[in-house]
């Protein structure tokens, strides 16, 4: 895979300092992207340092589109926050290569064209051009909403998401790309083609690596911002909204290497999508892991502040996935003191703790049957089932809840929380009961716990009914 960084290296302005190999330089590329193609022959990918003021969103995609290259995985680097510091350009340019380099070519599905913005001259005066945004992309193989999961549909601002006959439609139009959808859905169905896993990790690595030896921070910002962040300490890291940021990313940062992380909100970062609330939450939630580990040196804030000392680097397989938040609290236990435990509460808590009330469960098992994620699952032997839950895979999700037939009796709570121990226990069993057998063909009737319930409902003066019940499947019932 090839990746070519070019520079608008306009007359008087250095948009990038000569020590920096393999960057090409193009005259006004900046007014003048219909020339980049001869710049780019066979290149794959693309990092642009551009000057946001004079480019035109839409020519730029335009021409790359035409020199064979996906516009969606083009990295845009401003030509003035590196303009003139040497140690900056390096370490932005390293991340945005290699984040173009683990960009994975969308869909068309993925690609929306979208009209406004600023326009150059020549635009005012002929057809308007569009230009190209990311949206998400559900894939049907992995959602889990045949079994009623609605994480979308609940996570989403806008209502893009509607849940209907087991199936999940999205409405592209109503969407704004947040990202809320991508990081609340528990299967990993929902993706963003500008937003891949490896992407940001491999982002975060170069960008570290490449300030080495000196320390940096790692801030996530919104690709909607008006505003960059100046100090030479702190390195961007573009999301499509810091709304959509879970408290385990900041914490993967620092595990990485930075010396600092930050959650940018909203309204800091000039993003008009006004996810600043959850941004908020996520840093606080941060900051509470980090104390329950014993680390509290190590900073996670709203805003680029004071560097710490950093946690890692620590080996990480995939920090940034569905399974990440289980990934990183367990490699923060590894390097907190001894006999640190790590038990924390919260709204924005990406894992979740079930509990059974076994006198009001009756092992019905739908829990089991509609949890997305496989966290709640069910044994059965002949004359015995279990209920069981493995916190390492609940996402909190508390789908399980509302569909309980014993609910008002509090048969089942999910409780938003990071527990080490908990998640480090492995597959435990919540609920068991023996269960009937048919005296004709042998399969199981139901539990005990079951017909005991059914058996209160009925009454002393359906005794006999209950009694044939107890004996006879669903199949065998009306047999001679």
């Amino acid at each position: 895979m090839k990746v070519t960084a070019l520079a608008c290296a306009a007359p008087g302005d250095v948009a990038v300092p000569p020590e920096l190999e393999g960057v090409v330089y193009v005259d006004d590329l900046c007014r003048r992207p219909d020339e980049l193609s001869d710049s780019i022959d066979g290149s794959d990918r693309l990092v642009m340092i551009v000057h946001p003021a004079r480019v035109s969103l839409a020519q730029m995609q335009q021409s790359v589109r035409a020199a064979g290259v996906d516009p969606l995985g083009v990295q845009y680097v401003s030509a003035e926050a590196i303009a003139g510091d040497a140690r900056r350009a390096m370490v932005l340019l390293g991340g945005a290569v290699a984040r173009a380099a683990a960009y994975d070519e969308s869909s068309p599905e993925q690609a929306r064209a979208t009209f406004g913005g600023r326009q150059s001259r020549r635009e005012m005066i002929s057809l308007p051009k569009p230009h190209y945004e990311s949206v998400p992309l559900i894939d049907e193989n992995i959602c889990a909403a045949r079994t009623g999961c609605r994480a979308c549909v609940t996570e989403c601002p806008q209502r893009a998401y509607h849940w209907s006959r087991g199936k999940v439609r999205f409405d592209r139009d109503a969407c704004v790309t947040c990202g809320r959808c991508v990081t609340a859905c528990p299967t990993g169905a929902i993706s963003n083609p500008t937003l891949s896993n490896r992407a940001l990790s491999d982002q975060i690595t170069a960008l570290v690596a490449c300030a080495a030896p000196e320390p940096l921070g790692v801030a996530f910002v919104c690709a909607q911002r008006s505003q960059h962040i100046s100090s030479s300490e702190w390195a961007e890291v573009e999301v499509p909204c810091t709304g959509m940021v879970p408290a385990t990313w900041p914490i993967a940062a620092l595990l990485l290497g930075a010396a600092a992380a930050a959650v940018v909100p909203c309204s800091a970062s000039g993003c008009g999508l006004g996810n600043e609330e959850r941004s908020r939450a996520a840093v606080s939630l941060a900051g509470a892991l980090l104390t329950a580990s014993g680390l509290e040196h190590a900073a996670v804030s709203g805003e680029p502040g004071p560097l710490a000392d950093s946690l890692g680097p620590v080996a990480l397989e995939n920090p940034f996935g569905t399974k990440g938040p289980f990934e990183v609290i367990l490699a923060l236990h590894s390097i907190a003191p001894a006999d640190q435990p790590i038990a924390v509460t919260g709204s924005m808590a990406y894992r979740g703790i079930a509990t059974i009330d076994t006198a009001a469960c009756t092992l019905c098992l739908t829990c089991a049957e509609t949890c997305p994620t496989g966290a709640l699952s069910h044994t059965a032997d002949t004359g015995h089932v279990e209920l069981t839950f493995a916190a390492s895979l609940c996402t909190g999700c508390s789908q399980c809840v509302p569909v309980c037939p014993e609910i008002e009796r509090g048969a089942i709570r999910v409780d938003r929380r990071i527990d080490v121990a908990a998640l480090q226990g492995g597959r435990q069993t919540l609920a068991e009961s023996p269960t009937a057998q048919c005296e004709l063909c042998g399969a199981p009737v139901a539990s005990a716990a079951m017909l005991a319930r059914i058996s209160h409902l009925l009454g002393d003066e359906h005794t006999a009914a209950m009694d044939y019940l107890e004996r006879r499947c669903m199949d065998c019932r009306g047999a001679s």
